[in-house]
């Protein structure tokens, strides 16, 4: 399947709502619903993304990979970081918010 926009694609990741790629300069790309697809959605946005979001502030990503209604990935730089929802602390920054909360990428917390 081509996906307009996203080209390179070195891995992709998906559940039954969302896909994300990592391409080849280490970018992510995502789609699908938005809790994992695209960081920091405004509520009352649309439900669906119409393409694919370049997922920002992250930096290069070696390695990805999506939950239900998160997203977590591996940087260049060593880093963990994740994004979505994080009503049971499944962003592993050692908090909870409510579960429609959807957040800019944050490091995990070792």
């Amino acid at each position: 399947m081509v996906v307009p926009g996203v080209t390179g694609a070195v891995q992709v990741a998906v559940t039954e709502e969302r896909a994300c790629a990592v391409t080849s300069d280490g970018a992510v790309w995502c789609w699908g619903r938005p809790e994992s697809a695209r960081p920091g959605r405004a509520r009352g946005e649309a439900a669906e993304i119409g393409g694919p979001t370049r997922v920002e502030a992250l930096g290069a990503v070696r390695a990805l990979a999506l939950g239900e209604g998160h997203a977590c990935a591996r940087t260049e730089a060593g880093a963990l970081c994740c994004w979505g929802r994080n009503g049971a602390g499944q962003l592993g920054d050692n908090r909870t918010t409510a579960p429609d909360a959807h957040t800019a990428p944050v490091a995990v917390v070792w």
